[in-house]
């Protein structure tokens, strides 16, 4: 019997590792968004017109004088036509780039939200896993305690110390406080982090608490 508890308990530490290494993966995985700051910003993203919309539009006030004091309206008239047809459409695609940034660039608060919902999912992966792992060692556990030798007092003496197993302790709510006070990208990521590293201090924990409850069984 103390031999396949300690086999047990060594996989109970392998199932630890390779949670933590999910862990790791899963939170590395959240990408945070940074918006770029303003003063690396292009003319366009300011919202500034190109100067080449006003020397368009400068050549068309000339062309629309010069077609009303000269003979020669019909080229005069073409050009400055053309010229503020020019100016507009510049100074429309220097407009539009700006809305099509605006909506690329997602806010704060949409931020927050995907990357709570992806840590929410990385935890409950991370917990489903560790509960089907535990039943399964649960059940292991009890039949070895039904098969020894011992008798029926002492069965069920040791199967009453490891009748709940551990489970990872982790809150979500403290989560959804910690990055609710996140003021910008940066901070969300920080935090991200830090609470990355609670969930592996929490799987850490747990896993050697249960070691430690099976190994009372043989102490």
């Amino acid at each position: 019997m103390k031999e396949k508890i300690e086999k047990i308990n060594l996989l109970i530490a392998e199932k630890r590792d390779r949670l933590k290494e999910k862990t790791e993966r899963y939170f590395d995985n959240i990408r945070v968004p940074v918006s770029p700051s303003i003063s690396s910003a292009s003319p366009s993203k300011q919202g500034n017109i190109p100067p080449i919309s006003y020397i368009l539009y400068g050549i068309a006030g000339i062309s629309a004088f010069f077609a009303v004091t000269t003979d020669s309206k019909m080229l005069y008239t073409g050009i400055a036509a053309a010229s503020a047809f020019g100016g507009y459409k510049l100074s429309q695609n220097s407009r539009s780039s700006v809305s099509q940034f605006d909506e690329i660039v997602p806010s704060l608060s949409a931020v927050k939200t995907n990357a709570t919902s992806e840590v929410v999912e990385s935890v409950k992966k991370i917990t489903k896993e560790w509960d089907e792992f535990m039943e399964l060692k649960q059940k292991e556990m009890q039949l070895l305690i039904d098969m020894s030798s011992m008798d029926k007092s002492q069965k069920d003496s040791l199967a009453s110390k490891i009748f709940i197993y551990e489970v990872i302790d982790i809150s979500i709510a403290e989560f959804l406080n910690i990055i609710n006070s996140a003021t910008d990208e940066a901070d969300i990521k920080q935090k991200i982090n830090t609470y990355k590293e609670q969930v592996l201090n929490a799987i850490d924990n747990t896993a050697n608490k249960q070691i430690a409850k099976y190994s009372s069984l043989i102490s």
